[in-house]
């Protein structure tokens, strides 16, 4: 990954995503290969590792009786020197919740704590696993402003996470992994220059399913009620291929568009590749 940016790691359930958040902050060792953290080995220099990175797990354990004050000044305790816990409190307008126990706080403010129990030290490297997981849309976007600000003020931020819609908007490359393998690897935007995730958007009421599935460059066919998605390797050929065939069979189109796909539809491009071998 590159310094100063917000890296985010993709893939589904099980694809492998916390393992290797786990094993490049020291927490489980590989079963082979090498790894190297800011120059580091995570299994012979993890002391010095976990000073210079910070981690947001999916579920950092404190006392629920524990004031978020009472959080901060521990967590404060560990470190040499001077934290940045001051300017935290600002940033993330904590100053109102100091004395509220962490179990009484919900789940937006949570990740708030943790987000800044993380970053104390103001660490050059921090990992987030799955940060917006469980938060209201409102939430998650105060969530993406927090890190981006994070990521502005020095740190280089590793995130993992299951909303497409995050790693578009939020991260400035992605990484696809699927069963533990890196499947792409590139900016949102670059990713989102493949051919397979355009299609052809349209309304019908008699437009066959199976007839568009029989063309010759199309990927993909997504049918709800009337409404069509076709993603296609060649959309101008595919577009004429359904015009023809529409004025042949006296068939209506209504709001035919050309349209860019979304990660999403390029993240289930690639399970379907994976379920078809």
């Amino acid at each position: 990954m590159n310094k100063g940016e917000i890296f985010g790691i993709i893939g589904p359930n099980g694809a492998g995503k916390t393992t290797t958040l786990e094993i490049l902050e020291g927490i489980q060792k590989p079963t082979s290969g090498e790894v190297e953290v800011l120059g580091l080995n995570p299994e012979k220099q993890l002391r010095e590792l976990n000073r210079r990175i910070g981690v947001q797990f999916q579920a950092t354990s404190i006392q629920k009786k524990m004031k978020v004050k009472e959080a901060l000044d521990l967590f404060s305790s560990f470190y040499k020197g001077k934290t940045q816990k001051d300017q935290l409190i600002r940033m993330l307008d904590l100053e109102e919740k100091l004395n509220v126990h962490f179990e009484d706080l919900s789940g937006g403010w949570k990740q708030r704590v943790t987000l800044a129990l993380a970053t104390l030290h103001q660490p050059e490297l921090l990992f987030l696993d799955e940060p917006s997981m469980g938060l209201d849309p409102h939430a998650r976007r105060e969530m993406w402003g927090m890190i981006r600000t994070l990521r502005d003020r020095g740190s280089t931020i590793v995130v993992t996470t299951h909303y497409m819609e995050e790693a578009e908007k939020l991260c400035d490359r992605v990484a696809m992994i699927y069963s533990g393998e890196l499947k792409a690897l590139n900016s949102p935007d670059a990713l989102l220059e493949d051919v397979a995730t355009h299609y052809i958007a349209f309304e019908s009421g008699r437009m066959p399913y199976e007839y568009l599935l029989t063309l010759s460059d199309v990927v993909r066919v997504e049918k709800e009620e009337g409404n069509f998605k076709v993603f296609s390797e060649n959309l101008q050929h595919t577009a004429y291929q359904i015009f023809t065939y529409c004025h042949d069979e006296n068939i209506e189109l209504k709001n035919f568009k050309f349209e860019r796909g979304s990660l999403d539809d390029l993240f289930v491009q690639y399970l379907e590749k994976e379920k078809t071998g």
